[in-house]
């Protein structure tokens, strides 16, 4: 009785494993790793990683390279601000400024270049390779710098081509401008340069003048000169006020000593005289290089001869 339950047992579980359909007895075959399976995938794995960490370094080189760039822009602004700063011209300066200019294309051309590499490799490597982790922090990280350098080339680029020439024309049109609008008062208020010899003590003696001229009496200014004037003397005018005067021959020796009383007084006017002025210096008056006797009755100067038709 044993025999035949042990009998149809085994008939059973012969019958059992003739009924599995092929594709069952595939699906179990094939859910079995063998070993050749698991040493046939390594290589790729292996070659992914190698890939991954390829673009890393590539972009962590063009990440360094652009800092590079950068400090060598700022190193190059600062070098130049400080040769314009001596304001000294040589050869040596000469070749500088050549080699300036030629490091400074060079690292814009090198931060330009790094910046669209960057920008455009590494979208590439994140949408390819989508990395997690520190690698995508990195890869935001180094985006945002390129951006902000992209955008501030760019930015710099309208300042020069753009924002500063419509500047530098708008200033252009406002220094000419008012400098019309000086003249035109300039022109106004010395409409009628002619004073009488009263009206130029006062302003002597009241300390409202800057400058006071002798032995010119043939300069022309607005439209007269001390010589051709009815008075003997021509009043200039700036900004509305008195500045200086000039004289003829014939007034010198009375006005002269009246000025250099003035002198003591106010500290001006400054002389011209015999083509050039005389400089205070040391608290003491010089006329080309030496000491002047600013005494009242002294009046030195070379009366300028008078025009002959020849």
């Amino acid at each position: 009785m044993v025999k035949v339950n042990v009998d149809m047992k085994k008939d059973e579980i012969h019958s059992n494993q003739n009924s599995s359909s092929p594709t069952e007895q595939a699906g179990q075959f094939d859910s079995v790793q063998t070993p050749t399976t698991i040493a046939n995938t390594r290589p790729l794995t292996q070659a992914s990683r190698k890939t991954s960490a390829g673009w890393i370094v590539f972009f962590a080189v063009l990440g360094i390279l652009q800092i590079l760039g950068v400090l060598a822009l700022i190193k190059i602004a600062s070098w130049s601000t400080r040769q314009a700063e001596d304001g000294v011209i040589s050869d040596v300066q000469f070749v500088s400024s050549i080699l300036f200019l030629v490091l400074t294309l060079a690292a814009g051309a090198l931060i330009i270049i790094t910046t669209f590499v960057n920008l455009i490799g590494l979208l590439i490597y994140m949408i390819r390779r989508k990395p997690r982790g520190k690698a995508l922090v990195f890869s935001i990280l180094s985006l945002l710098f390129s951006a902000i350098l992209l955008s501030f080339g760019a930015y710099l680029r309208y300042k020069t081509t753009v924002d500063q020439p419509t500047q530098r024309e708008e200033s252009v049109e406002r220094m000419r401008s008012e400098a019309m609008l000086r003249i035109e008062k300039s022109q106004k208020d010395n409409a009628n340069p002619e004073i009488s010899k009263e009206e130029a003590i006062v302003l002597l003696q009241t300390c409202q003048l800057k400058g006071f001229y002798y032995t010119k009496e043939m300069y022309e200014e607005h439209g007269t000169s001390p010589a051709t004037s009815l008075t003997g003397i021509v009043l200039t005018k700036v900004d509305g006020e008195p500045h200086r005067i000039n004289i003829a021959d014939k007034l010198i020796d009375e006005l002269v000593p009246i000025a250099r009383e003035a002198q003591k007084t106010c500290g001006s006017p400054q002389f011209w005289r015999d083509g050039t002025f005389e400089q205070y210096q040391d608290g003491k008056w010089q006329f080309r290089g030496e000491d002047i006797d600013t005494t009242p009755n002294n009046v030195p100067g070379q009366v300028q001869s008078p025009v002959t038709d020849m």
